[in-house]
């Protein structure tokens, strides 16, 4: 959306409005746009005028706006159960989401899952070092427990996205509505219990070893202090 504002005087005007190239790369389409709806005001913001499906633009690539960012997403993504025990049911639920960074360096997102009624099933996140010039797919694991206590079957929804290179926390992707996943049953699910904060192994212990790593993560700002805390008060339970 933009907006512009002028002062005009009697007869033909021409005013210009200026949308955001970054805006035009995320969205990663290619041209023509279509300028949709126009709306006109006075300076009293009473609407003196209005048309819908105004202009077609040139055929640009969004490639071709702005400088390309250190992380964006590449469209792709992917989704499979994973049975980790040899039960026959799924343990978790693994999305796949396609990368490409324009520099080597650590990419963090996240994601929330939902049901088709909208109800959220579990928020996941991950870190991993990328590299440029490859292709890469960052993974989301979610729990296949809270998936099966859901009572609803899929496609589930991939949603809130958040994701940003820790070389440029100034510029991070956002995708409300990512990607609808393969059409699931609920009964499929049925995984071990959601790993405590800390417990890298999931044994229900967060070890000296484990907290120290957790540590190590928050010191180089890929662990937050909210979840450091926790993980923290889950090691002080240890025996």
């Amino acid at each position: 959306m933009a907006s512009t504002e002028s002062s005009l005087k009697t007869g033909n005007q021409t005013m210009l409005l200026n949308f955001n190239g970054d805006d035009v790369y995320n969205n990663m389409v290619d041209g023509p746009y279509i300028l949709k709806y126009i709306v006109l005001q006075n300076n009293n913001g009473t609407q003196a005028d209005y048309l819908e499906n105004v202009y077609n633009t040139t055929a640009y690539n969004y490639t071709d706006f702005a400088s390309k960012p250190l992380v964006s997403l590449t469209g792709n993504y992917s989704d499979n159960g994973l049975d980790t025990n040899n039960d026959i049911l799924y343990d978790c639920l693994i999305i796949g989401v396609g990368v490409q960074v324009a520099s080597n360096g650590n990419v963090i997102i996240s994601a929330r899952l939902m049901t088709g009624n909208g109800n959220e099933i579990q928020w996941a996140s991950n870190t991993s070092y990328l590299y440029e010039n490859q292709t890469n797919t960052m993974l989301l694991r979610f729990n296949g427990t809270l998936i099966h206590d859901s009572l609803i079957n899929g496609p589930y929804q991939l949603k809130d996205l958040y994701m940003y290179h820790t070389g440029d926390l100034e510029k991070s992707v956002y995708v409300a509505n990512a990607y609808n996943t393969s059409a699931y049953s609920y009964t499929a699910f049925f995984g071990l219990p959601e790993c405590k904060k800390g417990d890298e192994n999931c044994d229900g212990i967060v070890s000296d070893f484990e907290l120290l790593d957790c540590i190590s993560e928050w010191a180089n700002g890929l662990f937050a202090d909210f979840d450091l805390l926790e993980a923290i008060n889950n090691w002080s339970k240890v025996g």
